[in-house]
């Protein structure tokens, strides 16, 4: 599994910036999962700077995903 925010989307290829710091690419497949929380979520609703869990199964590169469980990106700034 993969833990991170999504830096940027083309298509079905995500880059996201793991909690290591390092920046890795994925694939959106028509099999994968979209999750949000417990309900069912759709690959429309990642954005760039949304937090990410990516389940890329055996880790094979090139990887691709079978499960993208996320969170809303927030958008209220804390002062």
């Amino acid at each position: 599994k993969l833990m991170g925010t999504i830096s940027s989307i083309d298509k079905n290829k995500v880059v996201m910036k793991t909690t290591e710091g390092k920046d890795m690419t994925f694939e959106v497949t028509p099999t994968t999962t979209f999750k949000s929380g417990a309900k069912r979520g759709a690959q429309a609703d990642l954005k760039a700077g949304m937090r990410v869990v990516v389940n890329v199964g055996g880790g094979v590169e090139p990887l691709k995903a079978k499960e993208v469980q996320y969170s809303a990106a927030t958008t209220t700034a804390k002062q």
